[in-house]
């Protein structure tokens, strides 16, 4: 049996020490509260940190947000054709591109840092 990692701790968004949370509107804080507490559960909180980061980056917490150019859209800016998608598919979709093509989402960010997308 696999065990049950126990649940994040209920101020797992104020530990990113991320200024701009008052900026964001109540529901993005929501989405981005319930995203990042996935990823940390899943894959502790150095991960949802770079996960933060790459987010901010490509959508601004924004779920639907569209790039006109790419067709890329939601929070990671995935490019597939299904956009229905919810956040915690969204977030699982690209916690296994990140995993798969490299290693993790801190090494994802540091790509993203490089060329300016990931």
């Amino acid at each position: 049996m696999i065990p049950v990692p126990p649940p994040p701790p209920p101020d797992i968004v104020y530990d990113l020490h991320i200024d701009e949370r008052d900026e964001y509107p109540r529901k993005v804080n929501t989405t981005r509260n319930r995203v990042l507490k996935f990823i940390y559960t899943e894959r502790g909180l150095e991960e949802a940190q770079c996960a933060d980061e790459i987010v901010h980056a490509e959508s601004r917490w924004r779920e639907r947000a569209v790039n006109k150019i790419s067709g890329a859209w939601g929070l990671f800016q995935l490019m597939h054709k299904t956009i229905k998608w919810g956040i915690y598919k969204q977030t699982e979709l690209a916690m296994k591109y990140a995993v798969h093509r490299y290693d993790s989402f801190c090494n994802a960010l540091d790509e993203r840092r490089k060329k300016g997308w990931w």
